[in-house]
């Protein structure tokens, strides 16, 4: 792709025309894409088409979220909790985490600290967020097989070997 043209279309500056360089992405990019997604794309065509198709292929539920859930959320935004929560997660919910680990592994209450519960918007960045915090580049990871492909290409990203 040759460089990209960009101009300035708003009223508060004068039109202005530039060239932009195409981007160059790092080498530590170059995995291969998410056989999930390219399941989910197929099943989204098959589905445009008037097949059937049972969504097996992500972790998500199949089912539409519980009503007292979504009447949560919306008392919630209509109180104004719609701004950032803390980076760790907002601390009731750490705390009800935490009590909640603390039943299932069978460790009593209080034994997990919820300031050690850190809330994350989904698998793969809990993930990635671990594997910056203990791989420095060059260290030698074992991923054991079978296993979900992102592990191996999270590895990748963080300079894993």
């Amino acid at each position: 792709r040759g460089p990209l043209r960009a101009a300035c279309a708003s009223p508060h500056c004068s039109t202005v025309s530039a060239e932009i360089p195409a981007m160059r992405f790092a080498a530590r990019l170059a995995i291969p894409g998410s056989g999930i997604r390219e399941v989910m794309t197929r099943a989204q065509a098959l589905r445009a088409a008037g097949k059937e198709v049972i969504n097996w292929h992500i972790g998500r539920p199949d089912f539409d979220t519980p009503a007292h859930i979504k009447a949560s959320a919306s008392a919630a935004m209509a109180a104004g909790h719609v701004h950032y929560a803390p980076t760790p997660g907002i601390p009731a919910l750490r705390e009800a985490i935490a009590e909640q680990s603390a039943r299932e592994w069978g460790l009593g209450s209080g034994s997990v600290a919820p300031e050690r519960v850190v809330v994350c918007n989904g698998g793969m960045e809990a993930v990635f967020a671990t594997m910056l915090s203990v791989i420095d580049h060059g260290d030698e990871v074992i991923v054991p097989t079978p296993n979900w492909p992102n592990i191996r290409w999270a590895v990748q990203l963080v300079g894993g070997t």
